[in-house]
């Protein structure tokens, strides 16, 4: 042991030793139900305008996922048709999943309420309700022959109806 004037003076502490001084790292988590995106739809009076919305933020969740390395990688200006008509689908299966959710999760089709069962539904490769019927065989697109199920009660399907 020395005598306090003896002992080094050191004015400078290096950061990295101290724990308060170390820059703290913030992680931002956000659970949201599809219940919440759906209520979120009445805020829109316009159909291309709630698609255009969502089309956007399907971007920056694209956008955020790129490195900053790769910076110009990054999409950005106007909503392109593609966008567009990607953002549409992924609000119609979210929609679907709400209020047929019993179509994706009952393993029989005999099972299913009357109401889907009158209405022949299936589920399409990309992943669709649509309506089977009596057009099989008429001279029309398969879209137009197994139309997309839309739920009667739903603000989205007054804006398409509106469109």
């Amino acid at each position: 042991h020395q005598p306090i004037h003896d002992w080094p003076i050191t004015t400078e502490v290096p950061a990295m030793d101290v724990p308060e001084l170390k820059r703290p790292c913030h992680a931002l988590v956000m659970v949201t139900t599809s219940h919440d995106l759906i209520n979120y739809t009445t805020r829109h009076s316009s159909f291309t305008r709630l698609i255009r919305v969502i089309a956007y933020v399907k971007r920056f969740i694209s956008n955020s996922r790129i490195p900053k390395r790769l910076k110009n990688h990054r999409t950005s200006g106007p909503v392109s048709s593609i966008e567009f008509n990607h953002a549409n689908q992924h609000f119609i299966k979210l929609l679907q999943h709400f209020y047929f959710s019993e179509v994706f999760t009952t393993s029989s089709f005999n099972l299913l309420s009357p109401e889907l069962r009158r209405l022949n539904v299936f589920v399409d490769p990309d992943g669709l309700i649509r309506v089977g019927g009596r057009l099989n065989n008429a001279p029309l697109t398969e879209e137009q022959k197994h139309p997309i199920l839309l739920p009667a009660r739903s603000h989205y399907t007054e804006l398409v109806v509106d469109y």
